[in-house]
């Protein structure tokens, strides 16, 4: 059985799996979402100028708009793909453009695929390959759900984009990546817009502290030298502002096996002092 790998480095939540076997639920369900116009498709919203007072955000979860062929047996593929609805177009544009890149797997030369639905049909085809290639009997999955995890003051909006596939082999994948947005400048903000000029190597060694005391709690013999030989640390991109503290979350194989899962690190505001600008502390 030749595994189809659709994710790798792309970095559940609940929802109902829409089977390409249910024809007649599939019609249903893509009746519905084309009524709510909300298709897939296109680039990245470019960044621009924006007034400086937001309106409260509000965000509705929805069924993205797609179609399943019909298929019968036990290997028919499971797509299950939501959306974020908000009250801020260029979000919701945003948003729709992570879920696009989150279909879109892994290939050998890039792909020039530019909606959903052409991302779906091709997840739909290897599958379907798959399975007449005599492959494992268990269907290929694909789950991918937008969330709302809150704001920060008036401004800043924080999004989680997440996705679950099986594409064969011994288990499945995930991939969690976070966003902070800001309103007021259309902007997504990295890291660097949040540190202080010259401070990020504080930073590192903050984390990096926070890293060491994970390895050694997940293994009191563990030699570091050995395990970074193997799993090096790195100061990951992918981030949230949280009540508690800065969050920086990792993806599977990052600094650690499979078997660790995606470890998560939050480092609480206090010790950020002088490290983080004062308007995200």
């Amino acid at each position: 059985m030749k595994k189809r790998i659709w994710v790798g480095v792309l970095i559940v939540s609940s929802g109902m799996i829409l089977s390409a076997c249910d024809k007649k639920k599939s019609d249903t369900d893509s009746s519905s979402a084309a009524q709510q116009k909300t298709e897939i498709q296109g680039s990245a919203p470019a960044s621009s100028p924006a007034p400086t007072a937001t309106p409260p955000l509000t965000a509705k979860v929805e069924k993205a708009h797609y179609t399943l062929a019909a298929c019968q047996g036990d290997q028919c593929p499971k797509v299950d793909i939501h959306r974020l609805e908000t009250n801020n177009p260029w979000v919701n544009q945003f948003l729709d453009h992570q879920i696009l890149k989150f279909s879109q797997g892994f290939s050998e030369k890039p792909s020039d695929r530019t909606s959903l639905q052409q991302n779906i049909d091709a997840f739909v085809k290897v599958s379907n390959e798959d399975a007449q290639d005599g492959g494992m009997g268990v269907p290929y999955t694909m789950s991918i759900n937008a969330e709302d995890i809150g704001q920060r003051g008036t401004n800043l909006a924080q999004f989680k984009v997440s996705g679950d596939y099986y594409t064969g082999g011994a288990h499945g994948s995930a991939v969690n990546s976070y966003f902070v947005l800001d309103l007021a400048q259309h902007k997504q903000l990295r890291l660097d817009d949040l540190v202080i000029k010259g401070q990020k190597q504080k930073l590192y060694a903050v984390v990096y502290a926070e890293f060491t005391r994970w390895v050694k709690a997940s293994d009191p013999t563990a030699n570091l030298k050995e395990y970074e030989s193997m799993w090096k640390f790195k100061l990951t991109h992918n981030f949230a502002l949280d009540k508690n503290g800065l969050t920086f979350y990792y993806g599977q194989y990052e600094i650690g096996p499979y078997v660790v899962g995606m470890p998560e690190f939050t480092i609480p505001y206090a010790k950020l002092s002088g490290i983080l600008k004062p308007e995200y502390l």
